[in-house]
């Protein structure tokens, strides 16, 4: 069973199998401290991105039906450390690569990391805590059993950092922070989806087709994306420092959306 340090709230959600929120998970002082060294990741992978002449890659993975483009982007490790590998992929000599989406579905930004990731401020330890979360290693487990793998192997890890930048709405009175339209996440991806919130409250809804299938990798029509067809089951509420699990029928069958909103990007 999980025993959750004193403040960490659990709430599953029996709409949505597999679904976990784990309230204040990271500690107020922390969650500030991991957002900075955050935000300097995707800052700087930004500021290098408008810096390269090459043309953009087209993504031939991802989880919109819509035509995506990225810049491939390294960033030296002395700057910006990383967790353990045992991939030995994503580093180039005293470099770690990712993949930049200046502007990604509604148009936020997304900057993509595999094997090496950075730390963000976070202990070593971070990782093997998040692949020990009953949820997350039950998943797991039940993953590579299907597929044949080997049950002992490290775990692999992608990482996502995601900033949702603030945009004038159309009668240019207000500020709007744009969202992430109906998905599910790649298989490639991996057994379990963990989002972390640490700038701003993100409000995300899970949903079925109403014909209650799903294609593959989640892939939509275009206007399915923004609603079209698309049942919705449960809003969640994430607070800044809380961590948000998907598993099972949450990860597999069910798609997802990050909702825009008032505010700060």
């Amino acid at each position: 069973a999980f025993a959750p340090r004193i403040g960490v709230e659990v709430k599953v959600f029996d709409e949505v199998p597999g679904l976990v929120l784990l309230k204040s998970f990271m500690r107020k002082q922390k969650q500030l401290e991991v957002l900075q060294k955050a935000r300097a990741v995707a800052r700087a992978a930004h500021e290098v991105s408008l810096t390269r002449t090459r043309a953009k890659a087209i993504s031939k993975a991802h989880n919109l039906e819509s035509k995506e483009t990225f810049v491939r982007v390294s960033l030296p490790t002395s700057d910006y450390p990383t967790f353990p590998n045992h991939e030995k992929s994503g580093v180039q000599g005293c470099r770690i690569s990712c993949e930049h989406f200046s502007s990604y579905g509604d148009g936020h930004r997304l900057t993509y990391f595999r094997g090496s990731i950075p730390t963000i401020g976070l202990a070593d330890s971070w990782l093997s805590d998040l692949v020990n979360l009953p949820w997350v290693s039950a998943e797991l487990m039940q993953q590579r059993r299907q597929r044949s793998r080997d049950l002992e192997s490290p775990a692999k890890w992608r990482m996502t950092l995601n900033h949702y930048p603030v945009t004038h709405c159309a009668d240019a009175t207000a500020l709007k922070r744009c969202g992430f339209p109906w998905h599910k996440d790649l298989e490639a991806n991996g057994a379990a989806t963990m989002i972390l919130a640490l700038a701003e409250s993100a409000t995300l809804q899970f949903g079925r087709m109403h014909d209650d299938t799903v294609r593959q990798d989640g892939l939509l029509e275009s206007g399915q994306h923004h609603g079209d067809g698309v049942h919705e089951v449960a809003t969640v509420d994430v607070e800044p420092g809380s961590l948000l699990v998907i598993t099972g029928a949450a990860r597999w069958q069910f798609l997802h959306r990050v909702l825009a909103a008032d505010g700060l990007g």
